[in-house]
C-alpha cells in the first residue's frame, strides 16, 4: 500500500457506515433501550428514520430529530458507544491507519453524527478534534445525561454538510474527494464544493447514492492508491 498520495488531494470523510461500519446513533438506540419492553420496535422504527434520511427520502433536520426523541442516552451509555465504535471501524480504514497518521492535516471527518462520539474513535488515527465537523450534545449540569444537542449547529439541518465545508475555506489549488454512503455526501459535490464524490460502499451499497457518484468503492485502499 502506498501512503504517499499526492500532497494536493485534501479528503473529506463521512463517519457512519463509511469510517466505521455502522450508523452510531442506531447503536446507541440499541445500548440505550436494552431494557425497554417495545426495545425491538423502537430500533427498527429508528433504523428506518436512518435509512430513508441517508436515501433522501426525508431531510436530515428531520431524521436527526425523530431519532433523538426515541431516546435518553446517559453517560454509561455513550461509554458504551464510544467503545463499540473503536471495535467497528471499516477494515480498510485500520489498515490504513498510518496513512492517516502520515496525512492528517489534510484529512477532515464531516458528518452528521456526533462529535463527542466520534473524536475519541478517529483520534487513534492522529486526527485532532479541530478536524472534525460533526453536531454536540448537550449535556445535564452534572454531564451525566445527554440532554439533547445544539439545533444551532448548521450540521443539525438540512444542508449542514454544505455550510461546514464552505467553513473551512479549503484552498483552491487542490484536490478534493469526498469519501461517503449517502445523499448529504453528494450534496457537497452537487454544489461544486468538492472535485469528486466517491461513494463508499464497504459496509452498505445505496443504489441511489450509487447512480449519483463520480464512482463507487468499497475499499480505502482504491481511493489511496495513485
Amino acid at each position: 500500500m502506498n501512503n504517499s498520495a499526492p500532497d494536493t488531494t485534501i479528503f473529506l470523510f463521512d463517519f457512519d457506515s463509511t469510517f466505521v461500519t455502522v450508523e452510531a446513533l442506531d447503536e446507541l438506540a440499541n445500548i440505550a433501550l436494552a431494557d425497554a419492553p417495545d426495545r425491538a420496535q423502537r430500533v427498527a422504527a429508528i433504523a428506518e428514520i436512518t435509512a430513508d434520511g441517508m436515501a433522501g427520502l426525508i431531510g436530515f433536520d428531520e431524521s436527526l430529530a425523530q431519532r433523538f426523541a426515541q431516546i435518553s442516552p446517559s453517560e454509561a451509555h455513550f461509554d458504551a458507544l464510544v467503545s463499540l465504535l473503536k471495535s467497528s471501524v471499516s477494515p480498510s480504514f485500520t489498515a490504513n491507519k498510518a496513512f492517516f497518521k502520515q496525512n492528517a492535516d489534510r484529512i477532515y471527518i464531516v458528518s452528521g453524527g456526533f462529535k463527542d462520539f466520534i473524536v475519541p474513535v478517529v483520534a487513534d488515527f492522529g486526527i485532532d478534534p479541530s478536524h472534525v465537523l460533526a453536531n454536540e450534545f448537550t449535556w445535564s449540569s452534572g454531564g451525566q445525561t445527554i440532554t439533547g444537542y445544539d439545533t444551532a449547529n448548521p450540521l443539525a439541518h438540512n444542508g449542514g454538510k454544505i455550510k461546514a465545508i464552505q467553513a473551512l475555506n479549503l484552498p483552491k489549488n487542490t484536490h478534493k474527494i469526498m469519501v461517503g454512503d449517502g445523499m448529504t455526501d453528494y450534496a457537497v459535490r452537487g454544489v461544486g464544493l468538492v472535485d469528486e464524490f466517491v461513494a463508499y460502499t464497504e459496509t452498505v451499497a445505496r443504489k441511489p447514492v450509487i447512480e449519483v457518484a463520480d464512482r463507487a468503492v468499497d475499499s480505502l485502499n482504491s481511493i489511496l492508491q495513485p
